[in-house]
């Protein structure tokens, strides 16, 4: 699967040692098309923060965008 434009992901992560949080995130990042959304719960909003490969659209709000190479933004 891949190329979804958005991804909801809310309440899961917290549940797994990091280094599971991690490959899940690589995983649904991989499933997100270039630019596209992630979509967490508020739990997940420190975990997902320091991911390479997202960035936060609108702190505080929940709501990542997949960068491509260091670029953000269509």
């Amino acid at each position: 699967f891949g190329d979804f434009d958005l991804v909801c992901c809310a309440n899961l992560l917290f549940y797994y040692r990091r280094e599971v949080r991690q490959a899940i995130l690589r995983r649904l990042c991989g499933a997100l098309a270039p630019w596209g959304y992630l979509l967490t719960g508020e739990a997940e909003r420190g975990i997902v923060e320091g991911e390479s490969g997202l960035r936060a659209v609108a702190p505080p709000a929940t709501v990542f965008q997949r960068v491509e190479n260091g670029v953000s933004g269509r």
